[in-house]
């Protein structure tokens, strides 16, 4: 957050599309440690997102129901952010592509600093869902801040009942 909060907002999203590259490959390499040595030691590129979830829908049984029932209590704008994210990182979301000629022009102003939180936000909440989906503990073994934010969402719902934890 001290890039957003020095108004650097493109490279506070670039970072944030590592975090959330990052996350998804944990949740494949923590199983694969030969893959891991082999794109730790440049011999293989990093598996992208959709080859992370493929991953978790095929070998965790419960993560597509968690997944969906996640979906649908939903505070985030957007199902799953990572278009936004890489709109920015490539270039082809709008005023991406920075058009500064002094560094004082790469601080933006404060109506899109205020805009980028909501993306933050989503972020934050489908990586947590993603790890809860994919989680193989139980209720009581989650962080608590997880069971809050969970509680929260499900409102009148007992979220370990719903998503079956």
């Amino acid at each position: 957050m001290s890039l957003v909060s020095f108004g650097l907002i493109r490279p506070a999203i670039l970072s944030l599309r590592s975090y959330y590259d990052l996350s998804l490959q944990y949740l494949y390499y923590k199983d694969h440690p030969i893959e891991w040595r082999n794109v730790s030691e440049f011999h293989a590129r990093p598996i992208l997102p959709t080859a992370a979830k493929k991953y978790l829908k095929d070998n965790f049984p419960a993560f597509n129901h968690r997944f969906k029932t996640l979906l649908g209590v939903k505070t985030r704008t957007n199902d799953d952010c990572y278009n936004v994210l890489s709109g920015v990182a490539h270039g082809s979301a709008i005023n991406s592509i920075s058009a500064a000629t002094q560094p004082a022009h790469l601080v933006e102003p404060k109506i899109v600093v205020a805009q980028s939180v909501d993306v933050f936000r989503d972020v934050g909440e489908h990586t947590s869902d993603i790890f809860v989906a994919g989680f193989e503990g139980n209720w009581l073994s989650l962080p608590e801040r997880t069971k809050l934010d969970l509680k929260a969402r499900f409102e009148d719902r007992k979220p370990r009942k719903e998503l079956r934890i």
